[in-house]
């Protein structure tokens, strides 16, 4: 006979809006289906509700993180920045364009690339420069939006802290949601899971730090990792690399699969009939974000 399920609340901490998210929408609507109280904790921006019910009945609570909000004593540091800000503009001048991407003929470029939510940073790893604020102002941009990580943490957790329902387990979703979800934690008595979705010191904008930044962000990651009481993460090499970089145990392994279900005879031919192809036409679907690294161009050009 099968184990009795005791209801418990859990908080998902993720550090994006939540509209999109189909890893947590898997866990935490499993999480619902069994009984559980779920509640995903995301982050606001303008257009959407602070507050709303998904169709599958759990709520999503959103609060308003930014780096203006992270800064210690903002009512001092935010009119140093300013006149800092005011002092280099003819140094910095105005933002420029990010440069264009080749991409083939034909092909629709990328989407310019968030760095809050884990996108491309600018590429600032070329050691020539000497003075890098004067004589690169694009580089000093990227620390910049660097610092922007370390605020955008703090706020969140700050905010989070005032709007989160108590919990009994927090489920920090990747290494911008694992502070929050440990502050909770600490402050409510709970458990804490973190949920690394990708080995994030060797992936996209984080692959290109140098120096003592990626120190500082590497040494936090391991220390929220052995601080919560269980890692998961979505394969087992993932797992494998996590358990030997954090010195942890073997990481649970979530994998993010779809529903399962049996596909009807014939099977559907579902981009056909929206788009009017003829049944012979091939589709290839890709399917992720629009960044570099990920073999996007090259796909393209396989086709």
């Amino acid at each position: 006979m099968p184990d009795e399920i005791v209801p418990q609340r859990c908080v998902v901490v993720l550090p994006s809006t939540g509209e999109f998210d189909s890893r947590t929408y898997r866990i935490a609507r499993t999480l619902h289906e069994r009984g559980h109280q779920v509640t995903v904790l995301a982050r606001w921006k303008p257009g959407l509700a602070r507050e709303e019910l998904h169709e599958v009945g759990y709520p999503i609570v959103r609060v308003e993180a930014t780096a203006i909000d992270g800064l210690p004593f903002p009512g001092v540091t935010l009119p140093v920045l300013r006149a800092l800000r005011l002092a280099a503009s003819p140094i910095l001048g105005p933002s420029p364009a990010p440069p264009a991407a080749r991409v083939p003929a034909g092909a629709a470029p990328a989407a310019p690339a968030d760095a809050d939510s884990g996108g491309d940073a600018a590429d600032d790893t070329d050691p020539g420069w000497a003075h890098p604020a004067v004589r690169d102002p694009g580089r000093l941009r990227g620390y910049v939006r660097r610092a922007r990580i370390f605020l955008m943490i703090r706020s969140h957790r700050r905010r989070g802290l005032a709007s989160s329902p108590p919990a009994d387990v927090y489920h920090g979703m990747a290494y911008m949601g694992i502070s929050v979800a440990l502050a909770l934690g600490r402050r409510h008595g709970a458990r804490v899971v973190y949920d690394s979705r990708d080995i994030y010191m060797v992936a996209a904008n984080l692959a290109r730090l140098r120096g003592p930044i990626k120190a500082v962000l590497a040494r936090l990651e391991r220390g929220w990792a052995r601080a919560a009481d269980r890692v998961l993460t979505v394969n087992r090499p993932y797992a494998e690399e996590l358990a030997q970089r954090f010195g942890v145990e073997m990481p649970a392994i979530v994998m993010n699969c779809s529903y399962r279900y049996d596909p009807p005879t014939p099977a559907p031919r579902r981009f056909h009939e929206v788009l009017g192809l003829d049944p012979g036409t091939r589709v290839v679907l890709y399917q992720g974000g629009f960044s570099r690294g990920r073999g996007v161009e090259q796909l393209i050009e396989a086709i």
